[in-house]
């Protein structure tokens, strides 16, 4: 399945392709596959704050009968690479997400 790229960036990790963009609420990041599918919601003036929400199947930690979106608490480390760009932000996202030994935080 080919995968829409107009306003987006492609990267490779670890021989995979992803891709990903940005708009109002969240920094999308999806595999070509599509099997590995996140988002990172950056909060709401309602109160919502910033969590990360897996909606694709493949997700270290988080079997498949799982319903989704599951809403994780993103490690601090993490989104400090914010303030660096957000290219490294999305980096750091992709790399802590498909970590095997990653601690999940379900966010409420």
């Amino acid at each position: 399945m080919s995968v829409r790229k107009k306003k987006r960036a492609r990267f490779e990790y670890l021989g995979e392709y992803f891709v990903w963009y940005q708009d109002d609420w969240h920094v999308h990041v999806y595999s070509e596959d599509k099997k590995f599918l996140i988002a990172y919601f950056m909060g709401d003036p309602w109160g919502d704050g910033p969590h990360l929400e897996v909606h694709g199947q493949r997700f270290p930690g988080i079997t498949h009968d799982k319903t989704r979106p599951v809403r994780l608490c993103v490690p601090k480390f993490v989104t400090d690479e914010w303030k660096k760009s957000l290219g490294a932000f999305v980096n750091a996202l992709i790399r802590w997400s498909l970590r095997e030994s990653h601690h999940l935080k379900y966010y409420e």
